[in-house]
């Protein structure tokens, strides 16, 4: 629906030069949506050439895609690995790929939606546990904090004009450091003490001119 009201909203024909600017994007892998989408509706395994970006050379793999999922602007297919192990592929991180025809018998599936509301991203590692993370922000950062929340389960702790303390209920992943971070003195972390910590040593190899893998 929200997609249709922007259709709706932009799709004139009148020019809207100098009116309306919208973000200059740069989507790689949408071009294999469809032919993902096809292969789950058809539980059909793929073969894809897949490069992450931490290695200097391609892999050929057989995956059996069962869900899409976007991120950021980016888009993730969930599926079976070759050793029926769930993982999540970067859509532009494939250079290729090819549907292997012919249904394939499935693993049973877990729990999607509740896997992905279990963490605020994409990375969910069954080792760690959901957990209560308390942030306070600045009056001023918290109005924003309010009108696009960050989890399913954000609960207001404190509003009372001068603060904004919010509770998630999530597991502590890359991506919630990241989010952290990117609000640098206007936000703190106040539990649990793990994730201060965690926080505070990506603070210090900042300050330190540190870069870690």
């Amino acid at each position: 629906m929200k997609s249709f009201e922007t259709i709706q909203a932009f799709g004139s024909r009148k020019p809207l030069n100098g009116k309306v600017f919208f973000e200059k994007r740069i989507t790689r892998g949408t071009e294999y949506l469809k032919a993902i989408l096809d292969a789950i509706r058809a539980k059909e395994s793929l073969q894809v050439i897949y490069q992450k970006y931490w290695e200097e050379e391609a892999n050929v793999r057989t995956i059996l895609p069962i869900a899409l999922k976007e991120y950021k602007h980016r888009w993730y297919v969930s599926a079976w690995n070759e050793d029926k192990y769930l993982r999540n592929y970067g859509l532009d991180r494939i250079k290729s790929l090819d549907r292997i025809p012919g249904k394939k018998e499935f693993p049973e599936a877990p729990d999607l939606e509740k896997r992905f509301d279990q963490v605020i991203g994409i990375i969910n590692s069954t080792d760690e546990a959901i957990e209560t993370v308390i942030l306070t922000f600045t009056e001023f950062k918290g109005r924003y904090i309010k009108s696009m929340p960050w989890h399913s389960s954000q609960t207001v702790l404190v509003d009372d004009g001068n603060i904004l303390t919010i509770s998630l209920q999530v597991k502590i992943n890359y991506e919630l450091i990241s989010d952290i971070l990117s609000h640098g003195d206007e936000v703190r972390v106040d539990g649990p003490e793990r994730l201060r910590e965690m926080v505070l040593e990506k603070v210090r190899n900042m300050l330190n001119h540190t870069l870690k893998n």
